[in-house]
C-alpha cells in the first residue's frame, strides 16, 4: 500500500500547487508565503520527523510477546536498546557526557535508570543513576532515596560515591555487575546461607540507624566480583522516625508482606517487613521457587493474605534444616516473626551446627557459632 499512498500524496500536492487561485490584496501575499512554508518546514524539521520514525521503530520494530514485561515502565520493549537508539541523549543527560564516557544502559530500578559508565577523570567504572523523569514528584522521591542511602556505609550495602543535583539530579555509585536475580537457583545451602547472612548484616545496620528497606528482593541484591552480597535501591526505604511520609506507596507483589498489601488488617511495615522479605528470598534461593505463585495479581494477593505456603522442603529444598527459620520469617502476623534481624542471625548461626563446612565461614566473619 505504500507506493499507492505515496503516489496519491504526490498527486494531491501537485493539484494544490497548480490549482488556479484568485488573489486579493491580502491573499496575494499570504498564499505565496504559505506555499513557501509548506516547502521549507519539512526540511527544517526533518531531524524531528526522523527521530519520530526511529522512536516508532524502537518501540514496535522488535516487539515480541516474549520480550514484553507487563511490570516495566519502559518506552521500549527491549530497554537495552536505549543507548543504541537516537534517543540515547534523552535518557542519559547530555550534560553528563563531559564527566562520563562509554555509557551503557544496564537496568531500571524504581523511578530511575541505571547506566554503567567510565569516569573521565580517572577511568574508574561506576554506575550512574538518573531519574526517569525530571518532574517535581519524581525529583522529590529521587532525592528522598538518596537522603536515606547517603547515610548508609556498610560492606553489605552498595556504596554511593556522590550525590548531585547539578547539572541534573543523579547519583554515582559503585558498579556491581551481577544481580542475585540473574544467579541460577536453587543454589547450594551453603551459598544461600552466605548470601542471606550478608544481606541480614546490611539490614541490621540500616535498622540500627532507624531505616527500613521495604523492597528486599533478588533484583535489589547485587553481588560484587568476590561474591559479596550488597543491598541496593532504597527507593521504598523509610526513616522510621519520619511520621510524615508523603511518598507513593509501592512494593513488588511477589515479595510483599501482608502488611504492605493490607495495612488496615496486618498493621504498618516495620523492621519485620524486611525480615519477611528476607525469608521470601531465602525460600527462593534454596527451592528455586517463590512461596506464592498465583496466576495473577488477585491470586497472589489472596495467597499472601490467606494461604500458608509449603515449607521449603515440601517445595523442593534438598533438606528440611531451614524450614523452621524460613516459615517463622513468613508468618503473616508481624509479632510471630523474628523481632529483629539480630534474632534471625542468631537462629541462622545455630543451624550451622548441623551444616558441613559452614562453621569456618562464620569464624571468618568473626561470628563463631556458640
Amino acid at each position: 500500500h505504500c507506493p499507492v499512498a505515496a503516489a496519491a500524496t504526490v498527486m494531491f500536492a501537485v493539484s494544490i500547487y497548480t490549482a488556479p487561485v484568485e488573489l486579493g490584496p491580502v491573499t496575494g501575499m499570504a498564499y505565496p508565503a504559505a506555499l513557501l512554508l509548506s516547502t521549507v518546514l519539512p526540511l527544517v524539521f526533518r531531524r524531528r520527523f526522523r527521530s519520530m520514525i526511529n522512536r516508532w521503530d524502537a518501540e514496535n520494530g522488535d516487539a515480541t510477546a516474549s520480550s514484553f514485561d507487563p511490570d516495566s515502565t519502559s518506552l521500549f520493549m527491549k530497554e537495552e536498546d536505549i543507548m543504541s537508539s537516537s534517543l540515547s541523549a534523552s535518557y542519559f543527560p547530555e550534560s553528563l557526557h563531559d564527566r562520563y564516557s562509554e555509557v551503557e544502559f544496564i537496568g531500571k530500578g524504581g523511578i530511575a535508570r541505571v547506566f554503567k559508565a567510565k569516569r573521565r577523570k580517572d577511568g574508574v567504572v561506576v554506575a550512574v543513576k538518573v531519574p526517569i523523569n525530571f518532574d517535581e514528584t519524581t525529583g522529590r522521591l529521587f532525592l528522598k532515596e538518596m537522603r536515606i542511602w547517603e547515610g548508609l556505609d556498610h560492606p553489605n550495602i552498595a556504596r554511593l560515591n556522590s550525590v548531585n543535583i547539578f547539572p541534573v539530579p543523579y547519583v554515582e555509585m559503585e558498579f556491581l555487575e551481577t544481580p542475585l536475580s540473574a544467579v541460577e537457583k536453587p543454589m547450594s545451602p551453603g551459598e544461600a546461607v552466605k548470601i542471606i547472612y550478608a544481606v541480614a548484616e546490611g539490614l541490621g545496620y540500616a535498622h540500627s540507624r532507624g531505616i527500613i528497606h521495604r523492597d528486599i528482593k533478588p533484583q535489589n541484591i547485587m553481588l560484587s566480583s568476590d561474591g559479596t552480597a550488597k543491598i541496593t535501591d532504597w527507593g521504598l526505604g523509610k526513616i522510621m522516625s519520619d511520621g510524615n511520609e508523603t511518598t507513593i506507596i509501592g512494593f513488588s507483589l511477589n515479595y510483599a508482606a501482608p502488611e504492605q498489601v493490607a495495612p488496615k488488617t496486618f498493621g504498618h511495615p516495620d523492621e519485620r517487613t524486611d525480615i519477611y522479605q528476607l525469608g521470601i528470598v531465602f525460600y527462593e534461593l534454596i527451592t528455586g521457587k517463590k512461596p506464592f505463585s498465583g496466576a495473577g495479581v488477585a491470586e497472589v494477593t489472596d495467597e499472601i493474605l490467606h494461604r500458608q505456603p509449603l515449607t521449603p522442603s515440601e517445595a523442593g529444598a534438598v533438606e528440611d534444616i531451614f524450614d523452621e527459620i524460613i516459615m517463622k520469617c513468613l508468618n503473616k502476623e508481624q509479632k510471630e516473626r523474628f523481632n529483629s534481624v539480630g534474632e534471625f542471625k542468631l537462629a541462622l548461626r545455630n543451624i550451622v551446627f548441623r551444616m558441613k563446612n559452614m562453621n569456618d565461614f562464620f569464624i571468618a566473619l568473626n561470628h563463631p557459632v556458640q
